[in-house]
């Protein structure tokens, strides 16, 4: 031991002899004291607006500011933290996490100093400025800085003390706040930086950076340093640096790869989720908050210091529960109290505007404080420096921090006008929903890693059903037996069949990344579905002024072209390929964008919709089969269903998008998607189906292996697809007449028919329409007693939060069932909306009751969205046969287009002619009739190959 400490000191040469005579637990938390202050200073940071602002807008202020400076000024700290992220990731790297933590010392004090010398609006924000940039440099490194040095047991608890300290930071500025003035509180706040970088100059660097530098004998002492020399010391250091003996330099390729996929997904989507839980717009604007929520029963400022007690005490408390019950059960325990507490929040600020019983609400956000704190804040960071593999550390981290930052920065930026748009109730039910869909989430994708080393995480994410490597080894030799077995019999010799280059669990990445291009440009296609009903109540409101008619012409304008599309698309997907098609589409749909956003006149609003329309009309066949041709039948459902869900979800954006921005800047937003889908689709193959029917098929041999990987079902689809179109190749001679008769085949004419009567039950059932005049409908369907546009917003949550669930129900329950639960919920909801709005007329006493028809017109768009949507484009893509795939596809979205443009012209007259019950009775009727057909003929595709769908409608009678 003696001969160790000695080699540290004489190696190190800067660590003090005495603390080597501690014991290692001290060591680890000095090593994180000093990241942990500099969080502190973050904390004061995030939590110093809130006594700033009262500030200068008192009248003893000597600098005036407005409601947009206040705004820029509580959201300029917020605003760099996401490049900041970008940096410390590469600082990190090149640098070292702990060089990385002492330079951010620096900017931090200098931003701090400039608060606190400031006279103007100018330097203040260039303070907060360069302490908001510290906080995103310092997002990537703390927690990587932290793991590393800090051995399993004690890992978590002090992981969460991170979020520990920047309550106690939120605490302290607060306090300080309240006694003295907002320059005095900066000048104190410079002590922290220092403090921590003093701290900083006691430790060593990280042993896992040292060790990727090969600088193994630093690792090695910088490791005993920090853990001791017990044997679960050594054999953890052991394997470090064997693991670092065989890695290689990361390649931008191995990003797709699922060790690293699978964790960024679940830190982004769960910090995401953390973000929009509405925390930090509490703790940006913690006083007007408090006013808005509990009047004037209770001083804000007590209530204020409360919530920052709750806050350190229940960080505190994750500590030690991060410890004892482990990450899963904890953020499950923290979701579901902060979503109960939130929607709490809104049920009570919605249905009472008294402030005499300040309790009720007091209590909800001590309650909603408290579960927050105890969960959602402090795991995704913690898991942050846990779950990434080290070659790719500096990368994960960066991106989630980023994806932190960004979303942070939007919580606070648009927290102001969601409180003034939306009220206390919408926001608060916003922040419930995201809080309650980030639990299922949790539940669904976050691993446990209490008390693991992190190479057992790292190994525990790489192999998702055994720990067993020598097993995928195994397979993976099968894998290339098999291929190499079948020889010239499958069309596939040994020299097509290269050495798998991706092992099985690599192929849903693929598959994920070909689809993402398609599924952007269908977010895009919603916006413009959604366009209408944010566009037409605000040219009510300008100097453009439009009648009856013309408004029903700008709605249904996007309508119009989609027919035309249709054709167009099914032609030119089989000409050029589907994914060229997806890539030529992207241009005209940024052309019809941009015409909107610079839109003078009707004329060139009509001509902009007409573009976007087309486009939606051009993407109808070709996306669910270019889907369908490049996703293996496991997962091909889940990934058809993402195509509703990206326009439920284009639904949502342009509502929330249009309720805070102009509809020209709505437009101008609109253009980003199409941008994106044309870069992200050069990085994916062509459809390998489409280009074996080109002849060109070592190309699809090379496609189909890139999407679906070696596996044994792969390789025999892949024989089957190429040994069919050689087959059809050779038929390619027919004359016009007879390939009209081949279009008269049972395995073309019965899934055409079950298709064309899906998507026409679909679309008359009114959901576009619906969707088209949002706004008008909810007006007449809920009266006066309802804000519309809340409505509106809940009703596209329940439709993107539906599509989501349709993708899960997709894969596991099949078509048939979720079809028949779909039609059977939808044309209930509808008689029930009919039969309550008939008898409004004669009891308009009733009218009061606004739930009724609201909770229907949720159950409505939740069924019609969990199935009559998704389905029909879903099957479009699977129950064709290749030879006629195009014409199939392109005739089925034909006829969904027309129904769409017929079912969006007439709603005005039906409403008007027929009123809402019998508008709605219309709508259930159709759907009535639609399910019983289905019940009757829809057939079962569910895990099945696109040859065996096409077997069954050849042989079934």
């Amino acid at each position: 031991m003696k001969i160790c400490v000695s080699q540290t000191i004489a190696a190190l040469g800067k660590f003090p002899e005495g603390l080597l005579q501690v014991p290692p637990l001290f060591r680890q938390v000095l090593v994180a004291s000093g990241p942990l202050i500099s969080t502190l200073s973050l904390g004061m940071t995030s939590g110093y607006s809130a006594i700033l602002l009262p500030q200068l807008h008192s009248n003893q202020s000597s600098i005036v500011i407005d409601q947009e400076e206040s705004s820029w000024i509580a959201s300029m700290a917020a605003l760099p933290m996401a490049f900041g992220c970008l940096l410390g990731g590469i600082l990190m790297e090149k640098l070292g996490r702990k060089v990385t933590q002492v330079l951010t010392t620096i900017p931090c004090l200098v931003g701090w100093t400039l608060i606190a010398l400031s006279s103007d609006i100018s330097t203040i924000l260039t303070g907060r400025f360069l302490t908001g940039l510290c906080g995103g440099l310092l997002g990537p490194s703390t927690g990587v800085y932290i793991s590393e040095t800090s051995e399993p047991r004690y890992r978590g608890f002090l992981l969460a003390a991170i979020s520990l300290f920047l309550a106690i930071g939120l605490l302290l500025v607060h306090v300080l706040g309240i006694f003295l003035d907002w320059k005095t509180t900066a000048l104190v706040s410079c002590i922290f930086p220092i403090v921590s970088l003093s701290l900083l100059i006691l430790v060593p660097e990280s042993p896992s950076w040292l060790a990727k530098k090969k600088r193994t004998e630093e690792a090695q002492l910088a490791f005993y340093w920090c853990r001791g020399e017990t044997d679960e010391a050594k054999k953890e250091a052991a394997a470090m640096m064997s693991r670092q003996e065989q890695s290689v330099d990361t390649s931008f390729g191995q990003l797709f790869k699922s060790e690293f996929l699978k964790p960024l997904v679940v830190i982004v989507v769960f910090i995401v989720s953390n973000q929009w839980a509405g925390v930090n717009a509490l703790t940006f604007y913690t006083v007007s908050i408090m006013k808005k929520t509990l009047g004037d029963g209770l001083n804000e400022y007590l209530a204020m210091l409360i919530v920052d007690v709750i806050r350190v005490v229940m960080s505190i408390l994750a500590c030690f529960l991060m410890r004892r019950i482990g990450r899963r059960p904890l953020a499950l325990f923290s979701g579901i109290g902060t979503f109960t507490s939130l929607f709490l929040l809104s049920a009570y600020t919605y249905f009472t505007d008294s402030s005499h019983y300040v309790v009720v609400p007091m209590a909800s956000l001590v309650a909603y404080i408290s579960f927050v704190t105890v969960g959602f804040v402090p795991l995704p960071w913690a898991m942050m420096g846990e779950v990434f593999p080290l070659a790719h550390r500096n990368i994960g981290s960066s991106i989630s921090s980023f994806m932190a930052f960004a979303a942070f920065f939007a919580v606070v930026k648009t927290s102001p006008g969601m409180f003034d748009n939306l009220g206390a109730h919408g926001t608060f039910l916003v922040y419930g929903t995201v809080a309650f869909w980030g639990t299922v989430f949790v539940w669904a994708f976050v691993p446990e890693t209490k008390d693991k080393t992190l190479h057992e995480i790292e190994d525990q994410i790489k192999v998702k059903k055994t720990s067993n490597p020598e097993l995928g080894v195994r397979a993976r030799n099968q894998r290339q037996d098999f291929a190499r077995d079948r020889g010239p019999d499958g069309d596939t010799s040994e020299k097509d069949v290269k050495p798998p280059d991706k092992s099985e669990k690599d192929v849903k990445p693929s598959i994920t990344f070909v689809a993402f291009g398609p599924i952007l440009i269908t977010i895009s296609l919603g916006m413009t579905e959604g366009y209408s009903a944010i566009l037409l109540p605000q040219l009510n409101s300008t100097s453009m002024e439009i009648d009856e008619e013309t408004s029903s012409w700008i709605a249904s304008m996007a309508a119009l072209p989609m027919a035309l599309g249709c054709i167009l698309g099914g032609y030119l997907m089989e000409r050029i390929g589907r994914k060229t098609i997806h890539m030529v589409t992207c241009v005209p749909c940024v052309m019809g964008w941009l015409i909107l956003y610079f839109a003078s006149n009707v004329t060139m609003i009509l001509s902009g919709r007409f573009l976007t329309g087309f486009c939606v009309g051009l993407l109808g066949p070709p996306t669910g089969v270019y889907m369908s041709e490049t996703s293996e039948p496991h997962y091909r459902g889940f990934l058809l269903a993402a195509i509703s869900f990206a326009i439920a979800l284009g639904l949502f954006l342009s509502h929330l998008i249009g309720t805070y921005m102009s509809w020209q800047n709505t437009a101008l937003t609109c253009c980003s998607f199409p941008v994106i889908c044309i870069v992200s689709m050069l990085f994916v193959p062509e459809s390998p189906t489409w280009l074996a029917k080109m002849g060109r098929i070592q190309e699809a041999k090379e496609a189909f292996h890139w999407c679906r990987g070696y596996s044994q079902e792969a390789l025999t689809e892949l024989d089957v697809l190429i040994n069919r179109q050689a087959i059809l190749n050779d038929e390619d001679k027919k004359s016009f007449v007879q390939i009209i008769k081949d279009l008269n085949k049972p395995e073309f004419i019965k899934p055409l028919i079950i298709i064309v009567i899906f998507f026409v039950a679909c679309q008359w059932s009114g959901l576009n329409a619906i969707t088209f005049y949002s706004v008008s409908i909810i007006q007449q369907t809920l009266g006066g007693n309802f804000d519309e546009y809340l409505a509106m917003l809940i009703i596209d949550t329940i439709r993107v939060v539906m599509s989501v669930l349709a993708c899960l129900l997709l894969k596991k329950l099949g078509r048939r069932p979720l079809a028949i639960i779909s039609g059977s919920g939808t044309f209930v909801s509808l008689f029930i909306l009919s039969s309550f709005t008939f008898a409004v007329k004669f009891y308009p006493a009733i009218s009061a009751y606004t739930f009724v028809p609201l909770i229907s017109l949720i159950t409505y768009v939740a069924f019609i969205t969990i199935g009559f949507v998704p389905l029909p484009w879903t099957m479009m893509g699977e129950v064709f046969p290749l030879a006629n795939r195009g014409v199939g596809s392109g005739i089925s979205a034909l006829s969904a287009y027309v129904a769409f443009f017929s079912v969006v012209k007439t709603t005005p007259s039906m409403f008007l002619h027929f009123g809402p019950e019998g508008a709605f009775f219309i709508y259930g009727m159709l759907a009535l009739i639609g399910t019983i057909i289905l019940i009757l003929f829809l057939p079962e595709t569910k895990d099945k190959a696109l040859y065996e769908i096409e077997d069954h409608f050849k042989t079934s009678k």
